[in-house]
C-alpha cells in the first residue's frame, strides 16, 4: 500500500514537473548560422515594453552547447550592441534590454573567429 503511494505521488511531481507552469515562451522561430542553431527567449514572453531578458541559446550537432560565439544585442538598428552575458559553457548567453512601444524586431549579432552576422528576428504579436 505505501509503495502504491509513493508511486502516485513521484508520477503526480513528474506530470506537474512537464506541465510547463503556464510560463511561455516568445515564438522566435531558431535560425542556423555556421551549423549552428541559434534560438532566442524572452522573459516575460510574450515580449512587452520595458525591460526584457533575452536568452540567446546557441546549439550544436547533436544538441551540444555551443560557447565559441560573441554575442550582442539590440533592439533599433541606431541603438549601440550590447553584449550578452555567457552562462557558463551552455551555450546560453542572456542580456537584458529595454523594449520601445513600436519595436518590431531584436537584433543579434554573432561573431566567431574572424565571421560576423545579424540575424534579425521578429517579435511575435501577444494576440
Amino acid at each position: 500500500m505505501r509503495l502504491r503511494i509513493v508511486f502516485c505521488l513521484m508520477i503526480s511531481l513528474v506530470l506537474s514537473a512537464c506541465s510547463g507552469g503556464g510560463d511561455v515562451k516568445a515564438a522566435f522561430k531558431p535560425q542556423v548560422w555556421q551549423g549552428v542553431q541559434i534560438s532566442l527567449e524572452s522573459r516575460p514572453a510574450p515580449m512587452r515594453p520595458g525591460m526584457n531578458e533575452l536568452l540567446v541559446i546557441a546549439t550544436g550537432p547533436r544538441g551540444l552547447p555551443v560557447a565559441d560565439i560573441v554575442v550582442s544585442l539590440r533592439m533599433d538598428d541606431q541603438e549601440p550592441w550590447r553584449q550578452g552575458i555567457q552562462d557558463g559553457g551552455s551555450g546560453v548567453f542572456r542580456r537584458a534590454v529595454q523594449m520601445n512601444p513600436g519595436d518590431t524586431q531584436v537584433f543579434v549579432r554573432l561573431h566567431r573567429g574572424k565571421t560576423n552576422t545579424v540575424l534579425v528576428y521578429p517579435i511575435p504579436s501577444s494576440s
